[in-house]
């Protein structure tokens, strides 16, 4: 039997980043609080991660369901999202340079003005 992908919430994700955490891999995002926009601490999330080297401790959602994230100017420089399923996520203006896509899916995923330079795929 298939264990079950642990669930997060936007507001715990975001708390848990501000805190230091770094790796999400394996966790399903709660769908009603998948616009991280919304929620309080979104806008003290992205000035904290511009304050941080992500290239030495990046951001770590390999293999997670977080379908519909809502997350626009995220700003998530090499970060590990392989095989990651973003599908209908809202990434505009997110900075995802150098990060690994590898095997993420991707479709219907608004990346409007995101910065997605030397990343792999």
């Amino acid at each position: 039997m298939t264990e079950a992908a642990p669930l997060i919430g936007g507001r715990e994700l975001i708390r848990r980043i501000l805190a230091g955490e770094r790796d999400f891999s394996g966790t399903r995002l709660r769908p009603e609080e998948a616009n991280l926009a919304a929620l309080e601490g979104y806008q003290e999330l992205l000035a904290y991660l511009q304050t941080q080297d992500l290239r030495a401790a990046p951001l770590v959602a390999e293999r997670v369901d977080w379908r519909f994230l809502s997350a626009p100017g995220l700003f998530c420089q090499a970060a590990r999202l392989a095989g990651a399923d973003l599908s209908g996520a809202v990434l505009r203006g997110a900075d995802l340079r150098r990060a690994d896509l590898t095997g993420a899916c991707l479709r219907d995923a608004d990346l409007t003005h995101a910065l997605l330079t030397h990343q792999r795929l």
